[in-house]
């Protein structure tokens, strides 16, 4: 079974190892690439560090050490646990939730009782604003520092690697990185029928409003929410 992986790098690779040691045929061909871009350290103080992405952690932790900051002086989240095991290469403890989601985010305990304290979102530019957005709500001073952009891939290099008629499913990891993968899609005569595989019911909606017909919602962005689902579809 060929499963094609949209997802961004590094972990694209990483998937298409568990994949392929698991018995399927992955094709590597993300749609997404990350860019780092200039960034100033945080001038100002604050009680709580989320780092959103893995892609986040090391510029994210340069421009802390720039700034003067100790990670183990603040609380510090990841967005799940892959994010969360970066950040322990690195020395750093991190509260994670499962799955791996902003929503997860916002249930943590220590993320639901912020009035008055400051947060630092380490992430990308644009992006969505749930988290910015709830924790504000919840009374929380809340900053980005945006430390790198997704661009897409030029549509042409992703279609040279990708033929439909060899692919027996689609991965994506985010709503941006789905419209990209649409577009390779259809624009070469793939089937609405092929199986999607999504991270979030918010995904699945973006993919079934594109027109993909058959969209699994997998538990979570880890490979073994992936693998799991990907074993009842082959059942």
């Amino acid at each position: 079974m060929s499963v094609w992986i949209t997802r961004s790098e590094p972990g694209a690779s990483r998937l298409a190892a568990r994949l392929e040691a698991a018995g399927y045929l992955p094709l590597t061909a993300p749609v997404m690439a990350i860019e780092p871009i200039a960034v100033s350290p945080p001038a100002d103080p604050f009680d709580a560090a989320v780092f959103v992405s893995e892609q986040a952690v090391a510029p994210g932790l340069a421009a802390l050490a720039r700034a003067g900051v100790d990670p183990a002086e603040v609380q510090v989240f990841a967005v799940g646990p892959r994010t969360a095991a970066v950040l322990r290469e690195h020395g750093i403890s991190a509260r994670y939730p499962e799955p791996a989601s902003s929503e997860g985010l916002l249930g943590l305990s220590e993320l639901v009782e912020v009035s008055g304290r400051t947060v630092l979102l380490l992430c990308g530019e644009g992006g969505r604003d749930l988290l910015e957005r709830r924790l504000a709500g919840r009374g929380a001073a809340v900053r980005r520092l945006e430390l790198y952009r997704r661009r897409p891939v030029p549509l042409e290099d992703v279609q040279a690697r990708v033929e439909p008629e060899s692919v027996s499913a689609i991965v994506v990891g985010s709503g941006d990185g789905l419209h990209w993968a649409a577009r390779v899609w259809f624009a070469a005569q793939g089937s609405k029928r092929v199986p999607l595989f999504v991270p979030s019911s918010r995904v699945a909606k973006i993919g079934e409003q594109l027109g993909f017909a058959r969209v699994v919602v997998c538990e979570g962005a880890g490979s073994d929410a992936l693998l799991a689902a990907l074993s009842q579809l082959v059942e």
